[in-house]
């Protein structure tokens, strides 16, 4: 008899006596295998991401049949694809972590000069009226590089403040000039917001698919095919922060001549297309159709809702540091 099967009296599964090394029962060997470092990688990964078949399957889908993926899922496949909230989790991990890792920003704030003469904002009647000779521009998924001041325009807004009269617009002027002083001021902020509110805003985008695609639907085909939306475009997202990583390699930081890394705009083109090769599958459309159903869709969610929703919080989110108590009671 083994060794090992003579020090151990009983299964440690379902404790029959043993008779040899394994169980004539549940066939449990009583001999622990031994474990490398490399199973144990394996084991955690598949785990946690069913990495070792369903992610790199999931990648090559999405990008190569968009509309794969999600009808898969509503179909109920869980075998050779993520869950859809798993994608979606995967996603958001990766996109972060991508961040954290590369030190890119999700919008930061550059001075731009306009003309040779003085940097002044205008005041009439005690309000704000315009930028003179300069401008504020927000760069978006740029790595965060050394951002010099640009002191003329602080003391522009150093100058401009104490001559506006609205304590509001006042702290709107000091929150910009906070923004001008640390052009990644915002980017903390974003990161903290941005997962929280992709959730509660996933129930809108599921109803506005449903509003355009409501025969022979379901609610919940709509809620997966919103999960898979919301996974392409962190994705996108990361490719169109590695475009802006390599053209501002190639172009220098911040280059004026050449505006360089316009990673943003062609994430959202290429979502665009997806989206629309996704509809036309998900839900049997004709091209023309799907087309139509597609811009109808992002004019409503990213035009009427969400570009809306960053230009306040771009505008009064750094300003409500600025206003003062007396101003909430």
């Amino acid at each position: 008899m083994d060794a090992t099967a003579e020090t151990a009296a009983s299964c440690a599964d379902c404790t029959t006596e043993l008779v040899g090394r394994y169980c004539h029962v549940c066939g449990e060997d009583s001999r622990p295998p031994a474990r490398r470092l490399r199973d144990i990688v394996e084991d955690a990964l598949d785990n946690v991401f069913d990495f070792t078949a369903a992610v790199p399957r999931t990648l090559v889908a999405l990008f190569t049949r968009p509309s794969l993926v999600p009808r898969a899922l509503r179909a109920g496949d869980r075998k050779n694809f993520l869950s859809p909230f798993k994608l979606y989790l995967t996603a958001t991990l990766v996109f972060f972590l991508f961040l954290g890792v590369t030190g890119v920003a999700m919008v930061q704030w550059d001075v731009v000069p306009k003309a040779d003469g003085p940097m002044r904002v205008v005041i009439e009647n005690g309000s704000v009226a315009g930028l003179e000779n300069f401008r504020l521009t927000d760069r978006w998924l740029h790595p965060q590089g050394d951002h010099p001041r640009n002191a003329e325009a602080l003391k522009a807004f150093d100058a401009a403040i104490p001559q506006v009269t609205d304590e509001v617009e006042r702290a709107i002027l000091k929150g910009t000039r906070a923004m001008a002083a640390f052009p990644s001021a915002m980017n903390d902020s974003f990161a903290e917001w941005m997962p929280r509110i992709l959730w509660l805003m996933m129930p809108v985008y599921a109803l506005l698919l449903w509003a355009l695609n409501w025969r022979g639907t379901l609610v919940s085909d709509h809620v997966i095919f919103a999960l898979w939306a919301h996974t392409l475009i962190f994705l996108l997202m990361i490719a169109g922060a590695l475009w802006n990583m390599a053209a501002d390699a190639l172009f220098g930081l911040f280059d004026r001549r050449l505006e360089s890394g316009r990673g943003l705009t062609l994430g959202l083109i290429a979502y665009q297309v997806y989206f629309t090769a996704a509809l036309k599958g998900y839900y049997e459309r004709t091209w023309l159709s799907a087309t139509v159903r597609g811009l109808a869709h992002s004019v409503v969610y990213v035009g009427l809702i969400w570009f809306p929703l960053s230009i306040a919080m771009l505008m009064f989110w750094p300003a409500l540091a600025h206003l003062p108590a007396e101003y909430w009671e």
